[in-house]
């Protein structure tokens, strides 16, 4: 998962998806942009790349269902909502450099 400005789509940061609609992520990522600047990019490996249903080939892909000799990828880009930085958060030294990111929409956490 890439954490993305939304205004030139750079990677920021990585994020862990906790479910449909929260993201784990770093305090430093959090700090980098005003939320409304910020999507998260899920379900590709390509940071360039997004928001579109797309077949491959297996044999460029790992780890996906596959459906004959093709895989289906679904490719996700979701707005934040807001940020919940930890209240114990040292940018100093980086003690509790934990970010909740919550999502304005779900993502499709089809099975694999």
């Amino acid at each position: 998962m890439s954490v993305q400005s939304t205004t030139d789509d750079y990677h920021l940061c990585s994020g862990v998806v906790l479910d449909e609609t929260y993201v784990l992520t770093t305090a430093v990522c959090c700090e980098q942009e005003d939320t409304f600047l910020m999507k998260v990019l899920a379900g590709t490996h390509d940071l360039g790349k997004g928001g579109q249903e797309v077949i491959s080939p297996l044999a460029d892909i790992q780890l996906f269902s596959a459906y004959g000799s093709f895989v289906v990828l679904l490719l996700q880009q979701v707005l934040l909502e807001s940020v919940n930085v930890h209240e114990d958060y040292d940018a100093f030294n980086l003690y509790d450099n934990i970010c909740v990111m919550t999502l304005d929409g779900q993502l499709n956490l089809g099975r694999c």
